[in-house]
């Protein structure tokens, strides 16, 4: 075997190519004239590469370095609201149209139930049918007003539940949206006007924008509890008059579309925003929170 002579590479140097690359780059006092030969051509010389922001648009925020307390406070506070936003409306959506709209089924198929013994139609019972048979064609029936009246009850209590899960939800909307509007007045005071209404947050949005916005928000969900509560019992109710029947199905289609709630709900199309934001005609959740998406640093 020969010798090994000071120019031939160890094999511990041949296993680790890149040992000598490391030092030059992690080295302060790396000179020109001691960097290896593939790098003689670069026109730079190699840094060590900075962080990359966790997400690219971020760069175009204000950096979380420059934050104050109040960018804190804020941030906690919006994402805060759009839950508890989003849980209101995920529970008259999912929940609570669902179960109206079962109440309303089962209270017209208990009215036709009803109807069925004194109606013309080819199922009614003739005249001169006797009691047994009068008697066993309307087993069926009372079996189905039945199980229609036990379906009906569940609905009742899922209804006056989801009333009581809303009004907590309403409530906490409530007490941010005043959160916010403590935090513009404190950010205000002492000088620091302009914090509050001129200078930017984390983009464009300034911070009396994004509380003014959940005022807007807060005082729609207000209004929209109150309706349903109103609408609850007129659905609830247990008449069987058809003009009732007509009333029923004038609260769900009300409950349904809750006319004091901005229609961009949870599938609704958010309008533009940031620059273009004061042409916006209305606050909805939806367009609340695409602009903390774009606009605020760190937004989950």
């Amino acid at each position: 075997m020969p010798k090994r002579t000071p120019g031939t590479p160890s094999k511990k140097a041949a296993n680790a190519p890149f040992a000598k690359f490391a030092e030059n780059t992690t080295s302060p006092v790396a000179s020109s004239s001691s960097s290896p030969k593939p790098w003689a051509g670069r026109t730079s010389s190699p840094r060590v590469s900075r962080e990359e922001p966790r997400d690219p648009h971020d760069a175009f925020l204000l950096p979380r370095t420059s934050e104050q307390t109040q960018h804190r406070r804020l941030r906690t506070l919006l994402a805060d609201f759009v839950r508890e936003t989003t849980e209101w409306e995920e529970v008259h959506t999912l929940d609570g149209i669902k179960w109206a709209s079962d109440a309303k089924q089962t209270w017209e198929e208990m009215a036709s139930l009803l109807r069925r013994p004194e109606s013309a139609s080819s199922d009614a019972p003739p005249a001169d049918m006797d009691d047994e048979k009068l008697r066993a064609s309307l087993i069926p029936l009372l079996q189905n007003l039945e199980q229609s009246t036990v379906q009906l009850h569940k609905m009742v209590e899922r209804l006056v539940r989801l009333r009581s899960h809303q009004k907590k939800h309403a409530a906490r909307i409530t007490a941010l949206s005043d959160m916010g509007t403590d935090l513009l007045i404190e950010t205000a005071d002492g000088g620091r006007e302009s914090a509050a209404f001129v200078d930017p947050m984390w983009a464009t949005w300034t911070m009396d924008q994004f509380v003014l916005a959940i005022r807007s928000l807060a005082q729609q969900y207000a209004v929209s509890t109150a309706e349903i509560a109103a609408l609850v019992p007129r659905l609830c109710d247990a008449s069987d008059d058809p003009a009732m029947l007509a009333k029923k199905r004038a609260a769900l289609e009300e409950f349904v579309r809750l006319p004091h709630l901005h229609p961009s709900g949870l599938s609704g199309t958010a309008p533009a925003f940031g620059a273009d934001a004061s042409l916006a005609t209305g606050v909805s959740r939806h367009f609340l929170e695409h602009v903390c998406e774009a606009e605020v640093r760190g937004w989950a």
